[in-house]
């Protein structure tokens, strides 16, 4: 669903074009039908969510990583006792999963233990290209608030990163709201709530930009 609405501005946001479809997700939670759509989006529109989830008749429901390393079985990997931690590493992401499996099988002759041994988070040029269009999707704010994260080794919170942005409050709230919109922004509740990205997406904007 993400592909209707407009690159380079706060998620959510219909292209002209594709207005007809608020219209319609509207409908489908205000008039009676029997009915049951479901929509898989990289991007919360306004419509996905309400105050309140009791009453409401869309239920948006983040989906979790892969948890089950037979998924791996077919890739031809050996050292099964490492599989679970390779889950771990790339967040169960079935799409990652396949593109590491694929560079494990060919770099280090199937041997998980071996690769996990490099110690760190490894991107294809597939990863990168999907990560690419991504980032490509942000609007500038959220771009800056993202490299800005990037560089953090721990989560910041909102008073820090207005004091590392020029960024306005309005900006700097609406930017956060819109990156956990689209799943790429996770919060911590500590003393004052801290942000902090997923961690392959940091990955991919700690990768110096002329070799992203």
């Amino acid at each position: 669903m993400q592909e209707i609405f407009i690159p380079g501005q706060f998620a959510g946001q219909y292209q002209t074009q594709h207005k007809d479809y608020k219209k319609f997700f509207n409908l489908l939670t205000e008039i009676s039908h029997q009915s049951t759509v479901i929509v898989i989006s990289q991007e919360q529109s306004p419509e996905m969510s309400s105050l309140d989830d009791e009453l409401y008749p869309a239920k948006c429901l983040e989906l979790d990583g892969l948890a089950n390393p037979d998924m791996l079985k077919p890739f031809g990997l050996t050292d099964p006792e490492s599989w679970v931690k390779l889950m771990q590493r790339y967040q169960g992401h079935p799409l990652y999963l396949k593109e590491i499996a694929h560079l494990i099988k060919k770099v280090f002759r199937g041997k998980v233990a071996e690769f996990l041994t490099e110690n760190s988070l490894m991107l294809t040029e597939g990863m990168n290209a999907q990560l690419s269009e991504v980032f490509q999707r942000l609007s500038p704010v959220e771009q800056n608030i993202a490299l800005e994260l990037s560089k953090a080794e721990t989560s910041m919170s909102r008073e820090q990163l207005k004091t590392a942005l020029s960024l306005s409050s309005t900006e700097l709230i609406q930017g956060l709201d819109s990156l956990q919109r689209r799943y790429i922004l996770q919060s911590r509740e500590m003393e004052s709530t801290s942000f902090n990205l997923s961690p392959i997406f940091q990955a991919y904007l700690q990768i110096p930009r002329d070799n992203r």
